[in-house]
C-alpha cells in the first residue's frame, strides 16, 4: 500500500495529475505556495477507509538554517508573518522569523539593556495572538519560572516579565476575549497552563493555568486545577492514578471559553473553563486510548482548537498509535465517531498538533512512520506491571524505524470529511523510536497554524540532518 501512495505522489509532482473528481470538495486550496521553494510535496486524498485519489494542492517544506527543536509557532493572520520558538541547542531561546512567505529566515532574540536575556532555557514557548498579532516568547529558566517577552512590532522591540512562577514544566501560552475581567492596555486574557504540583512531567500529578489582565506583565494565581490525579485511569508505568499534569496547547474559543486538551490516564479527555480558568468542566471525548510506551509513559499529548461558531475539533494518537480526530457541534456536550486521519500504509504516529480556521478548515501535524513496530508489540503495563518498571530502567533497543513530518488538511469536518496528507519527504526526519510523549532530539511540543489564506502551516525537526529547523505550508 505505501508503494501505491508513493507512486501517486510521485505522478502528482511530476505534473501528470488528473483534474479533481468528484469526491474532492470544491472548497479545496489551490496549489498556490506563499514563496517558491525547491521541492513541493504534493497531497494525497484519502478517506477514513483507505480508499485515495488526487488533491489539488501541495506541500512546500522551507529550511530554516536554524538549529531547534520543541518548536511551537505562530502566525499573524493579518502580514502573513511567521514565528518559531526554538530551544537547547544551536539557537537558544530566541525566534526563528520569515516576513517573506518562508523564502527566507531569520533569527530575532529578545534584548533587554543589551543583554540576552532568553541565552538559556528548560522549555521555550511561542505564540502569536491570531486577532493582535502580538507575539510573546516564553523561556522557562528554573524549575517554576519564565521570562516571558512580547513584541508588538513583528520582534523589532520586545517588553519582559517573569511568569509562571509556581507553576513548573510543559506550559503553554494563548490568548482570548475576558468574560468576567477587566483587562487594562490589552483586550486579552492572556492565559499560561502548565504542570503543577512536582516539577518533572512524569512524577506531576496536576495541571494548572494561570491568567493575566494586562497583556503578560502581571500574573494572577491559578484557580482549581484544570487535571489532577484521577483513581481510576491507568497512570505511568500501569500505577492507577498516576497520570502526569503535561498537557497539550489550550486555546480560548470567540465566547472566552478557555479549553485544555490532555491525555489523561489513557484517554483523550478536553478540560473547559467559562470562568477564566477559575474551575473546570472535564470530559473524554473518546474511548480509543492513548499511545503507550515501552518505557511505561502514557502519551498526554492531544490538541484542540474552535472556529468561529465555537465548533470543535480535538486530535490525538490513540493507543493502536494512529491518529485520529473527532468533533462537537456543541461546545464538547457531544462528540462525533472518531475520523481516522492516517493515510493508507501508516503504521505509527507521535507528536500530533491540531488547528482550525474561523470557517472551519482544520490542519493536522504530526511524526509519520510507515516501518515502525505495531502497537501490539508494546504490552500495556497493567498486564505487566514488573515488566513496565522494567522497561522504564531498562527499555529495549532502539528500534531503527524512520519517521517524516504529516500535514493533513481536512475539510467538512463536520458533515463528509475529506483528508489531504502531504509529508516531507521520502528521506527521514528521525530514525529510530519517536514516540509517544517524546521523538529523540526533536523532543515534545511540535505545532500547527493556520494561515488567513486556508493554509497549515507546520514545524518539524530535521534529527538525522543535525537539529535544522524546517516549516511546513500545505494548501
Amino acid at each position: 500500500m505505501r508503494l501505491a501512495l508513493l507512486l501517486v505522489l510521485s505522478v502528482i509532482a511530476a505534473g501528470c495529475a488528473a483534474p479533481p473528481g468528484p469526491d474532492v470538495p470544491a472548497a479545496a486550496p489551490a496549489a498556490v505556495l506563499a514563496a517558491p521553494c525547491d521541492d513541493a510535496r504534493a497531497a494525497l486524498a484519502h478517506l477514513g477507509n483507505g480508499t485515495f485519489g488526487l488533491a489539488p494542492a501541495a506541500m512546500c517544506v522551507f529550511g530554516t538554517k536554524l538549529v531547534g527543536s520543541e518548536n511551537t509557532l505562530g502566525i499573524c493572520r493579518k502580514t502573513g508573518a511567521v514565528y518559531a520558538g526554538m530551544a537547547f541547542s544551536g539557537n537558544i531561546g530566541g525566534l526563528a522569523r520569515s516576513l517573506d512567505g518562508g523564502a527566507s529566515w531569520e533569527y530575532v532574540e529578545p534584548a533587554l539593556a543589551g543583554q540576552k536575556p532568553h541565552a538559556t532555557t528548560l522549555d521555550p514557548y511561542v505564540y502569536v495572538d491570531p486577532v493582535t498579532c502580538r507575539v510573546f516568547l516564553d523561556n522557562l529558566l528554573t524549575v517554576n519560572c519564565s521570562l516571558l517577552s512580547w513584541s508588538d512590532d513583528a520582534g523589532e522591540t520586545w517588553s519582559h516579565s517573569a511568569a509562571g512562577c509556581g507553576e513548573f514544566d510543559h506550559q503553554s501560552l494563548f490568548a482570548g476575549p475576558p468574560v468576567r475581567s477587566a483587562t487594562v492596555g490589552y483586550p486579552h486574557v492572556v492565559y499560561r497552563c502548565a504542570i503543577h504540583a512536582v516539577a518533572l512531567a512524569g512524577a506531576s500529578t496536576s495541571t494548572t493555568c494561570q491568567r493575566s489582565l494586562d497583556g503578560g506583565l502581571t500574573w494572577l494565581p491559578p484557580g482549581a486545577p484544570a487535571y489532577g490525579p484521577n483513581p481510576f485511569g491507568r497512570g505511568h508505568n500501569g500505577v492507577m492514578g498516576a497520570c502526569d499534569g503535561a498537557a497539550g496547547h489550550g486555546i480560548v474559543d470567540a465566547q472566552g471559553r478557555v479549553y485544555l486538551p490532555k491525555g489523561w490516564c489513557g484517554q483523550p479527555w478536553l478540560a473547559w473553563s467559562d470562568d477564566e480558568g477559575l474551575t473546570w468542566t472535564r470530559a473524554q471525548v473518546a474511548g480509543l486510548g492513548m499511545a503507550a510506551g515501552a518505557d511505561g509513559g502514557v502519551d498526554h499529548e492531544a490538541a484542540v482548537d474552535a472556529d468561529a461558531a465555537g465548533n470543535l475539533y480535538y486530535a490525538w494518537v490513540a493507543a493502536d498509535r494512529l491518529p485520529y480526530l473527532v468533533v462537537s457541534a456543541d461546545r464538547g456536550a457531544s462528540w462525533s465517531e472518531p475520523i481516522a486521519l492516517a493515510p493508507p500504509g501508516l503504521l505509527a504516529a507521535a507528536l500530533p498538533a491540531l488547528a482550525a480556521t474561523p470557517d472551519g478548515r482544520v490542519g493536522v501535524s504530526y511524526y509519520g512512520s510507515y516501518d515502525a513496530p505495531p502497537a501490539a508489540s508494546v504490552p500495556p503495563c497493567e498486564t505487566d506491571l514488573t515488566g513496565c518498571s522494567g522497561r522504564a530502567l531498562f527499555p529495549p533497543p532502539t528500534v531503527r524505524s524512520t519517521w517524516s513530518g504529516h500535514v493533513a488538511l481536512v475539510v467538512d469536518a463536520l458533515g463528509e470529511p475529506r483528508v489531504w496528507t502531504a509529508t516531507t519527504g521520502e528521506r527521514p526526519l528521525v530514525r529510530g523510536e519517536c514516540g509517544p510523549i517524546r521523538c529523540q532530539k526533536a523532543y515534545d511540543f511540535q505545532d500547527v497554524q493556520m494561515a488567513a489564506d486556508g493554509a497549515a502551516w507546520a514545524t518539524f525537526v530535521d534529527v538525522e540532518g543535525g537539529q535544522e529547523l524546517l516549516v511546513a505550508r500545505l494548501g
